[in-house]
């Protein structure tokens, strides 16, 4: 028993230095290492030779078991870590974005007016309104059903041409757009991102009300 120790406790001892191979060494070292125990005392009590074999097994089973706890304890930290690291970095981006889009001034437009300068001449349209953050209240019309865009039309319009489309970007805009109805009167804080005389206007939602 004594050289079944030693040898599992060298095979276990190797395996242990090498990270999630170490893993598959834990049963074999306790194993090793209960037969090294057997063994010394075995020979001990009957005052046989040779319990240097057994004391080798002890000795690199208890490596093996030591140097697989620390690759584990070690492995947890780092995973741990990086789920700070990860949190950390997620709440900094979300502050900052909440941030950046206070910091944006919108300016305050009916979607009427949007729709009279697009009708009057598209060109002027598409200079004054591309890329410009814009605050605009108006009809809802349209909800899609992938809860991907609603379309907002002028209020005092109950069939409109040209409407603005207005692209959701997270679950807080989804969940209040899931509250509301087609018809309801709505304000959208957001960046025009696209200006054309057969689509209307683009909007990418920032916030909505």
């Amino acid at each position: 028993m004594g050289i079944a120790s030693m040898v599992i406790g060298i095979i276990s001892a190797l395996l242990g230095f090498i990270p999630f191979c170490n893993y598959f060494a834990l049963i074999p070292a306790g194993v090793g290492f209960i037969l090294g125990v057997i063994d010394l005392i075995l020979k001990s009590s009957k005052k046989e030779k040779g319990i240097g074999f057994a004391i080798s097994g002890i000795i690199l089973n208890t490596i093996a078991i030591i140097l697989i706890i620390l690759w584990t304890a070690l492995f947890a930290v780092a995973v741990a870590d990086e789920d700070l690291y990860s949190t950390t970095n997620t709440e900094t981006e979300t502050s900052n974005n909440k941030i950046e889009t206070a910091a944006i001034e919108y300016t305050d437009y009916s979607v009427s007016e949007l729709m009279d300068d697009l009708d009057n001449n598209a060109l002027k349209a598409e200079k004054q309104y591309m890329d410009t953050y814009v605050s605009l209240t108006g009809r809802l019309n349209a909800i899609d059903s992938d809860g991907a865009y609603i379309s907002i039309a002028p209020k005092n319009k109950m069939i409109s041409i040209f409407n603005v489309t207005c692209y959701i970007n997270d679950d807080e805009q989804l969940n209040k757009v899931i509250e509301m109805q087609v018809n309801d009167i709505i304000t959208v804080h957001g960046k025009i991102t696209a200006v054309g005389e057969i689509l209307g206007y683009t909007l990418e939602i920032h916030t909505i009300e």
